[in-house]
């Protein structure tokens, strides 16, 4: 599709690509597993408190104003006029209302920055694999380029569904070329822009090695997928775990070829 000055060069085998994964994945599995674990803990921590606070906002609007008057001593003699009652009843139906609703948005952009900082920090685990990094380590990168991380990562939805709003190719190109941004950003350090110009510089020549290589992942998985449901459903639900870990892997080694063919540091 494309030319460039090194297309003499190849990239590593598909064979030969799949060994050196799966040997780096290995080493570093518990690791992955661990950080994927930590985000699944963190998520089911949110979505129980979203349940609690709608429960206790539930049971403060339905809470009866002669409830209320039972509780209030009577050796104080008081007793609350309509008007009270009637903003009691409102405060309640608003609170069943706007509670929900404002927990919904904190914990809806807790859940997001909780993902992204996940994501981030499974990513910095695969890259520094072989440095035998540890999982706080791992964390902690992400958390510090996290903003960065999301912002490249929008960069690269929008302008993938912008080529896809116009046709379905020019979407698969795009996300072809700016596949390996988030790499060039947690490797590489190169930010928002510029990672996705480095993305694309390094995919340029190898364009359909690159999307067939993809391609054969993505295949694989997708047909062990539906075999082990057919056994048992459930099964490629676990599968799609393992294999987003190892496509971490994966696609870094992909990252690291090309820089070699491109004769990048």
């Amino acid at each position: 599709m494309e030319q460039d000055e090194n297309k003499n060069l190849k990239l590593i085998s598909i064979g030969d690509l799949f060994k050196k994964s799966w040997q780096i994945f290995k080493k570093g599995f518990w690791k992955l597993l661990g950080i994927f674990g930590i985000g699944l803990g963190i998520n089911a921590g949110l979505v129980i408190l979203m349940i609690i606070i709608i429960a206790i906002s539930i049971f403060a609007g339905i809470i009866p104003i002669s409830q209320i008057q039972k509780i209030i001593p009577s050796e104080m003699d008081m007793s609350l006029p309509a008007s009270a009652s009637a903003v009691w009843s409102l405060a309640g139906a608003l609170s069943q209302f706007f509670i929900p609703l404002i927990a919904g948005l904190v914990l809806f952009l807790a859940f997001l920055i909780a993902n992204y900082w996940i994501s981030a920090s499974a990513l910095a685990m695969a890259i520094n694999i072989n440095k035998d990094i540890k999982i706080k380590q791992a964390l902690k990168q992400g958390w510090e380029k996290l903003t960065s991380y999301v912002w490249v990562g929008l960069l690269s939805c929008l302008i993938i569904f912008g080529g896809s709003l116009l046709l379905i190719i020019p979407g698969l190109i795009f996300a072809v070329w700016f596949s390996f941004a988030v790499y060039a950003l947690m490797r590489d350090n190169i930010q928002g822009w510029e990672a996705l110009k480095r993305s694309k510089e390094l995919v340029s020549g190898y364009f359909w090695p690159v999307t067939g290589r993809i391609i054969i992942l993505q295949l694989i998985i997708i047909s062990a997928t539906i075999i082990l449901n057919l056994i048992a459903p459930g099964l490629g639900g676990i599968l799609g775990i393992f294999a987003s870990l190892f496509g971490l892997v994966y696609h870094y080694i992909i990252y690291q070829d090309l820089k070699r063919v491109k004769n990048t540091a």
